[in-house]
């Protein structure tokens, strides 16, 4: 069983070593399932494709062990039950910010050194 939390395209710049940079959208679908062997638990479920690419499939399926230690690593403020509003909110921000010519995402992006 599987809520839907999540799913719009997004824009995004694809970059390779190799290539110049590319922009284009992805579509960004997350759910919240609920998995029930060997134990219940929750797990976020994010999967991100490409309709122009259909060998572009990315999917994470964290579940609270795993998402304490990348809170840990990435040094995170929230608990498990509140990480798919914030990630959702960070998604609407970018889209907000498509279109403005200075977004301040990418800002944010660039300056982390």
């Amino acid at each position: 069983m599987a809520d839907d939390l999540f799913s719009k395209r997004v824009p995004v710049v694809f970059k390779s070593q190799d290539r110049e940079d590319r922009r284009g959208s992805i579509c960004v679908k997350m759910e919240l399932a609920t998995v029930t062997a060997p134990t219940t638990r929750k797990e976020l479920v994010v999967r991100l494709t490409d309709e122009k690419d259909l060998f572009f499939l990315y999917t994470l399926r964290l579940g609270e062990e795993d998402f304490q230690t990348l809170k840990m690593q990435q040094g995170l403020l929230v608990d498990f039950g509140a990480f798919p509003q914030k990630f959702i909110d960070l998604l609407e921000m970018c889209l907000k910010e498509e279109h403005k010519e200075v977004p301040k995402t990418s800002t944010a992006c660039y300056n982390r050194g």
